[in-house]
């Protein structure tokens, strides 16, 4: 369905997804070539997987699309028709489906809300909406509006730059007026001046689209490799991972032509305007036109100005945000906190009693390790991008309807959980070794299910039915504080706990809290693992600071890179100021030799041309920052804690920004102090 096939053997029979079907396996060709030696000679070999002799019918190949949250799978097996999936109420698999021909998304929502009508007719009790989604949209649907707002920022920056090369052209042209007089004098129509001027422009584009090529090149591996895992990774095409194929050249190739023709049209229209006359008169210097030019000199840099003024609000924006999720409460304490996910296999783990055996002497094992404060064990990572959640059902109360049928996470934990993640007990207590199989089923709620559902009241005592394939009421023993589960930028959850010790599970994750750096003791607490279990492999070792850290890692990069966006856009801005100043003084040097030697004093001089430069400055900002109160609004969803149209944002950009053109303004006008009254005369 895909579009994959395996570079040797073969995939998947129907006869194998049955009941009683031989044990068979795929695995990745890099798990070939690396612990099977090859990869043509792997089909037909057995390994043991998962304490399972399986057979291996073939081998997938290495250039997975990237994007796809199975890129660095290395091992599949058939889904099994006796498998834990086949309970109704478990939704934890996602379907991937391609449409027939001329079958649009519509039609295909439409006919799988039917489908889901009837099945809710045929179980009453299992009534779940339907979602029908572009591949594409599920996978990076909740980073798109990053993604969109980078590529604005990219587009802001080309303007800005074609803006400040467009003023740099002029003035160019300005010089050489002299010349296309001539031109235009011996013959030359204004149609080939124009064409000369923009081959130039066109030439220089190039020239900086194929620099940029090869920047693009070294950036783009620099980018991937500090891309979070996380995040879903950008892809080209039909490939595993970015690369300047045929289409980033040809995409570079129609990008640099376009921006020639941008900045290169207008100076060379104004340019071809030639007054022959004015332009061969002794003195003149090519002072036709000057007036004209220097308005669109001015329209270049206020533009330049006004958009790098947007960005920098909407970097502001992002890096305030950042700062102020970065400083949000998880609920827990991260610090030094190791974790370590192990999965038990079904075959040798098959009952509740062999699974809790092994963690219950997992912990009883690592918890006396020098060093080892507490441990733990948990179902799901809080912030780690995985949880199960589902409905459930309080005692005493009418069922809920359908459209008021609330969610909560469910999380298995051990009972030292709550200790070792110093989440605050607020009230009753946390689970303890008697909430054993055969004793009383207990559950632990966070604060705000107790608040939405126990308001005014202790909800210790209270008897809920969690769901999570559990068939006995819960007594509610302990509330703790909230854990954000979803992320730090989003408003704690409902929260049920289950001890481990009475739903046991096959995949959990360790955790072990130390007095000191927790990296040193993970070989100890591995050997702790191996010694209960010398073929149970452990793998995702991890600190808890880096999980809470790659919870914003895709938030972190997204800001950073604005945040250069925005620092080149008025470093691009600034030197628009200043070469429009620096010549400025150049065509006004006989003048201010005048002033000089009427007896102008240096902060007068000062004062007059800095003020152009200035004044565009001014006009600029005023203009960008009443864009960005109208733009910024569109990123509203991407910002936590702020609003829009935060004050001190934009007070920061305009003070900024304006010390900046006053600088660029500044340094060129001193220039004018230095003019010496009769060499400038003299060269009149």
């Amino acid at each position: 369905m895909l579009g994959l096939a395996p570079v040797a053997g073969r995939g998947f029979l129907a006869a194998e997804h049955r009941e009683g079907a031989a044990a068979v396996v795929l695995v990745s060709e890099q798990l070939a070539r690396r612990e099977l030696g090859s990869v043509a000679g792997v089909p037909g070999r057995a390994i043991s997987f998962d304490g399972q002799p399986r057979l291996v019918v073939g081998v997938m190949p290495s250039r997975l699309p990237k994007a796809l949250d199975w890129a660095d799978t290395e091992v599949w097996l058939p889904l099994e028709p006796n498998a834990p999936w086949k309970q109704r109420g478990t939704n934890y698999l996602e379907v991937i489906a391609r449409l027939r021909p001329r079958t649009t998304l519509q039609q295909a929502r439409t006919e799988m809300i039917v489908i889901q009508k009837q099945i809710d007719l045929q179980f009453p009790g299992n009534k779940h909406d339907v979602v029908v989604l572009p591949l594409g949209e599920a996978l990076v649907g909740q980073v798109r509006p990053m993604l969109l707002l980078l590529l604005g920022a990219v587009g802001f920056v080309l303007l800005i730059a074609c803006a400040n090369v467009a003023s740099l052209v002029l003035i160019r042209a300005t010089g050489r007026a002299k010349e296309l007089a001539i031109r235009a004098g011996l013959g030359a129509r204004r149609r080939r001046v124009i064409r000369q001027l923009l081959t130039e422009s066109i030439l220089l584009a190039a020239l900086g689209g194929s620099c940029g090529v090869l920047l693009a090149m070294w950036g783009t591996r620099l980018l991937l490799a500090s891309w979070p895992a996380n995040v879903p990774r950008p892809v080209s095409p039909g490939s595993a991972a970015v690369a300047a194929d045929w289409r980033v050249l040809v995409f570079t190739l129609g990008m640099s032509l376009g921006a020639g023709v941008l900045f290169g049209l207008a100076p060379a229209l104004h340019s071809s305007r030639v007054d022959f006359n004015e332009a061969l008169k002794e003195g003149g210097r090519g002072a036709a036109g000057t007036s004209a030019r220097g308005g669109l000199r001015r329209l270049f840099v206020v533009s330049e100005i006004a958009l790098a003024a947007l960005l920098l609000v909407g970097a502001g924006l992002m890096l305030r945000s950042l700062a102020r999720l970065e400083g949000v409460d998880p609920g827990f304490n991260p610090a030094r906190l190791l974790t370590m996910a192990v999965n038990l296999p079904a075959t040798k783990y098959g009952t509740d009693a062999k699974r809790a055996a092994f963690w219950s002497e997992t912990l009883a094992r690592i918890t006396p390790l020098p060093g080892v404060k507490s441990a733990a064990t948990v179902s799901d990572l809080p912030l780690s991008g995985s949880g199960t959640t589902g409905d459930f059902e309080i005692a005493g109360r009418p069922p809920f309807t359908a459209g008021e049928r609330p969610s909560a996470a469910k999380e298995i934990v051990s009972p030292g959980y709550f200790a070792a993640m110093q989440v605050p007990l607020l009230a009753g207590r946390r689970f303890t070794e008697r909430d054993r199989a055969g004793a009383p089923r207990v559950a632990i709620i966070n604060r705000e299910m107790a608040r939405r559902f126990w308001p005014g009241e202790d909800p210790v005592g209270k008897k809920i039915h969690p769901g999570y394939y559990q068939t006995d009421w819960h007594e509610i023993v302990g509330v703790v504080g909230d854990v954000r589960l979803a992320g730090l930028g989003a408003p704690p959850g409902l929260e049920i706990y289950l001890c481990s010790l009475q739903v046991p599970q096959r995949a959990m994750t360790v955790l072990a809290r130390t007095a000191s750096d927790p990296l040193g003791l993970t070989p100890a607490i591995r050997r702790q693992v191996f010694a209960v279990d010398p073929k149970q492999p452990v793998y995702r070792l991890q600190l808890m600071e880096q999980v809470v850290g790659d919870s914003l890692s895709g938030r972190r990069v997204a800001s950073w890179l604005l945040g250069i966006f925005a620092a080149l856009a008025m470093l691009l801005a600034a030197l628009g100021i200043y070469g429009t100043t620096a010549y400025a003084v150049t065509q006004r040097t006989h003048e201010l030799g005048i002033r000089v030697a009427l007896g102008a004093r240096h902060g007068e001089v000062l004062k007059l041309v800095a003020a152009e430069g200035v004044k565009a400055a001014l006009a600029g900002l005023a203009l960008g920052l009443l864009g960005a109160l109208v733009l910024t609004r569109l990123m509203a969803g991407l910002l936590y804690g702020i609003q829009p149209t935060d004050l001190a944002t934009f007070a920061g950009v305009l003070a900024g920004f304006s010390a900046v053109a006053v600088a660029a303004s500044c340094l060129p006008a001193r220039r004018a102090l230095r003019v010496d009254p009769v060499v400038a005369l003299r060269r009149e």
